[in-house]
């Protein structure tokens, strides 16, 4: 069966134009037909900032500033340089405005391809962050010359942060696949096991299925065994939760006049938002094994001072991995407090 799809110049034109800020476009004086697919051609012309001035640290700093007055409050942040000032720096900034409460972010950031794993896992050790990934090794990718390039693990990360971007809310990375077609170097088991208890992202070739995977998606974060901090994944939908529940009360209740039956009604919201991250997200979930169990706890709500603590806890959803797999359900119960700020 052939399908036959076609394309209407107005329409194109108003769909650009509606969804895309940075781009403007309008049909050319006298152009009818629809546009014809045509083979892509390769950019050219373009020069890698590798001249007299390079991105440095504090051009990273001037963008994150600039990025914090913005009404953004949660995103992802792909580090292109290898610099460990310039992780560094980034790394203080996301640490800052989580525990400032002004947003939730997950950083990336990758090593020179030919670094060694001490260098790789030390890294790691001083990063040592929840909210930032470090993706290892260095990848190879054959260009269109059919020619074989090799790329620092930032090429990798750049991976990783798409992935992130553009999966669901109960889609692990562990054990994604990555379009590659070489490692640089291929880590024994013994290597691996020393950057993952480092708190490094290693990719490797898993055989059964014939390609290069994500063996473990992690943060950099080492200093406890609670998964919510170590892995990506429950970190994730922790933040969601926790993020949402505290935007959505804001824009609600942010600025009304306080009445007695306020916290009950920011109960009520936040109940019915944590309804839909377990019935919709699927990230909070009932334990199996107990029938009369809940996903989450009653809500106790809490303001003074124009500030509304919000206090529940919940079961998250996990991923499975290579270091436990059992019959019961992989479940980790966290207790959140989110405050939102109504003045």
């Amino acid at each position: 069966m052939a399908f036959v799809t076609k394309s209407v110049l107005g329409s194109i034109i108003s769909r650009v134009s509606r969804d895309d800020p940075f781009i403007t476009i309008a049909r050319q004086p006298g152009a009818t037909a629809s546009p014809q697919n045509i083979y892509f051609t390769y950019m050219s012309g373009g020069e890698n900032n590798t001249g007299d001035a390079p991105v440095s640290t504090q051009d990273y700093i001037d963008a994150l500033y600039k990025l914090e007055q913005e009404a953004i409050g949660k995103g992802i942040i792909l580090v292109q340089s290898t610099s460990q000032a310039v992780h560094a720096a980034v790394s203080a900034w996301v640490k800052s405005q989580r525990e400032n409460d002004n947003g939730r972010w997950h950083v990336f950031v990758g090593h020179p391809h030919d670094e060694v794993v001490a260098d790789v896992a030390a890294r790691c050790h001083r990063l040592n962050t929840i909210d930032v990934t470090m993706a290892s090794p260095g990848v190879k990718i054959y260009d269109q010359n059919d020619v074989l390039q090799t790329y620092d693990s930032t090429y990798y990360a750049a991976i990783m942060a798409g992935q992130y971007a553009g999966s669901g809310l109960d889609q692990p990375l562990t054990n994604n696949t990555i379009p590659i077609d070489e490692l640089v170097t291929k880590y024994d088991i013994d290597a691996r096991e020393v950057l993952i208890q480092s708190g490094c992202t290693v990719a490797k070739f898993d055989k059964s299925r014939s390609q290069f995977v994500t063996s473990y998606g992690l943060t950099t974060y080492t200093q406890t065994e609670q998964r919510f901090y170590r892995v990506l994944f429950p970190k994730g939908a922790v933040d969601h939760v926790e993020w949402n529940i505290k935007t959505i009360v804001e824009q609600r209740f942010k600025g009304r006049k306080a009445r007695v039956q306020t916290p009950g009604s920011i109960a009520s919201l936040v109940t019915s938002l944590l309804s839909g991250f377990e019935t919709i997200d699927e990230i909070l979930v009932r334990n199996p094994g107990d029938p009369s169990s809940q996903a989450f706890s009653p809500v106790s709500v809490d303001i003074q001072g124009g500030i509304c603590l919000i206090s529940f806890s919940s079961w998250f959803t996990d991923e499975l991995d290579f270091f436990s797999i059992s019959q019961k359900a992989n479940l980790q119960r966290l207790q959140s407090t989110v405050q939102a700020n109504l003045t």
